[in-house]
């Protein structure tokens, strides 16, 4: 077996590329634990201490040798660890021994048996492999954020308790579709990435030998595996796209403040850039719009909207928004955090505001950061005359209120007690024109006590008794009266 194991020795340090002394102490340790093992030396109590074995091993004029340092005493208790003065000085041929010296005793590696044998290929190749797996880790835990070119090697379905524990943590995503219940692993050239199932875009066709960009968002050591978990769906996918393909993205030249992300269908990316010189948007689009083009490609196809960052909410709402023609942006900045905004659009364009099935808007509000709400101009000025009509007597009624601020409350489409009542002092101000905070506050109180009243008179009406008819009870008529009475005679 020590020839075997020197061979093994010189080819997988020439393989795995480990150093030879790192490859002794694999060896060491493996040959150490089938010596344990076969002898019934390890612990077996949670408690017990390991025992301590002082075996070692060198190459030797070609040859590997094992050999264990046992102290000589003049009464052996643990063989193992222990000789005899006699067996000493028989085995070096030295006479003047003391005792507590120490003497290296050489095994034959036959001596293990073949369950050792065994034992000790296991070992060598579970430590080997916990060997690479730490400088894999440490090789890729530094690149998580990056993104990375790999190649598809493989599909590894999901099975038993893998499958079912993915399953139960997903449940509200399996029905999206898009993928299938399987790891697509990645070649990143020292290491292989995973891409799990819901890190897969519904645009992608994973076949062998495929070469594909992915964004490295984690990376895990469980047991003896390092897990290099890829994305294809994520976010930071497409600014390391942008980073990749736009030198002034990477030279932060532009900055891309925002992105809003549907993977596979349709992005949303915001850019922005210092530099009145520099047009950020045409920047990324590049002349005949070949820069994003080739970041389109490599997201097979998954549309890309690059607007203008704004600071301005009603503006960068605008920009958002992107290829519809906007009447008005009313913002409800309200007290409770909430951020509402009502967009009013040609009713013509009020489909296309939307977006098939909402993707517009609702990429619209995941980039801005805002609950956008579409209204067609029909829709928001019938309902805008409806609060009119039911709140204009009310509003006439707070102090300080008049007919211009009226009209600029109606022109600003802000006539709702209760949105009123919700609303920062700040953002009414900001809304209606000849209003500042202290009176928008005095407004904001007016409106919730207005609210507050509406609401008791409601549960008064509610709670006074519904007035009963009272029953009228027509006297008994006899059937011969009634007969006298339809032949003309009066009845007693």
């Amino acid at each position: 077996m020590s020839d075997s194991l020197l061979k093994i020795v010189d080819e997988l340090t020439r393989i795995k590329d480990i150093d030879k002394e790192e490859m002794m102490e694999i060896i060491r340790d493996s040959i150490k634990e089938a010596y344990l093992r076969k002898y019934r030396l390890k612990k077996r109590e949670e408690d017990e201490e390991p025992y301590d074995l002082p075996l070692d091993v060198e190459v030797q004029a070609g040859a590997l040798r094992i050999f264990i340092s046992k102290w000589v005493v003049k009464e052996v208790e643990d063989p193992h660890i222990e000789i005899s003065m006699e067996d000493a000085e028989a085995l070096t041929g030295i006479k003047d021994l003391q005792e507590d010296d120490v003497v290296d005793v050489f095994i034959d590696a036959k001596d293990l048996g073949r369950n050792g044998a065994q034992v000790v290929k296991e070992n060598i190749l579970n430590r080997i492999k916990g060997f690479e797996q730490k400088r894999i880790y440490g090789e890729y835990i530094d690149k998580v954020g990056e993104v990375y070119t790999g190649i598809i090697t493989r599909k590894q379905r999901l099975r038993g308790k893998e499958r079912d524990n993915y399953i139960k943590e997903h449940s509200e995503h399996i029905d999206e579709g898009g993928y299938e219940l399987a790891n697509i692993i990645v070649d990143l050239g020292k290491g292989e990435g995973i891409i799990p199932p819901r890190h897969q875009s519904p645009k992608d066709s994973y076949y062998r030998g495929t070469r594909l960009k992915v964004y490295i968002y984690a990376v895990k050591e469980e047991g003896l595996d390092t897990k290099i978990l890829v994305s294809r769906t994520h976010e930071s996918l497409l600014r390391g796209l942008f980073d990749l393909e736009i030198p002034e993205v990477a030279g932060k030249q532009v900055e891309i403040k925002a992105i809003a992300r549907e993977p596979g269908v349709r992005a949303k990316v915001a850019v922005w850039s210092g530099s009145s010189d520099l047009d950020p948007v045409g920047t990324c689009v590049g002349v005949r719009g070949i820069r994003i083009q080739n970041i389109v490609r490599e997201l097979n196809g998954e549309r890309i909207d690059v607007v203008e960052w704004s600071e301005d909410p009603k503006q960068m709402i605008r920009n958002a928004l992107k290829t519809v023609d906007i009447s008005k942006v009313i913002i409800e900045e309200r007290a409770d955090e909430r951020r509402n905004v009502k967009v009013v659009v040609p009713d013509e364009q009020y489909t296309m505001a939307i977006g098939r099935n909402g993707q517009n808007v609702r990429l619209a509000a995941k980039l801005t950061g805002w609950k956008i709400y579409i209204y067609s101009e029909t829709e928001y000025h019938k309902e805008l005359e409806e609060k009119r009509e039911q709140f204009s007597n009310i509003l006439k009624n707070f102090e300080g209120m008049d007919e211009e601020i009226l009209g600029s409350m109606y022109d600003a489409g802000i006539f709702d007690l209760e949105e009123i009542a919700e609303m920062t002092p700040e953002g009414f101000a900001d809304e209606v024109d000849g209003v500042d905070d202290e009176l928008a506050a005095s407004f904001i109180t007016a409106a919730r006590e207005a609210l507050e009243e509406l609401k008791r008179h409601k549960e008064e009406e509610s709670a006074k008794p519904e007035m009963k008819a009272e029953k009228i009870i027509e006297p008994e008529t006899s059937a011969e009266e009634t007969a006298q009475t339809e032949e003309g005679e009066p009845s007693e």
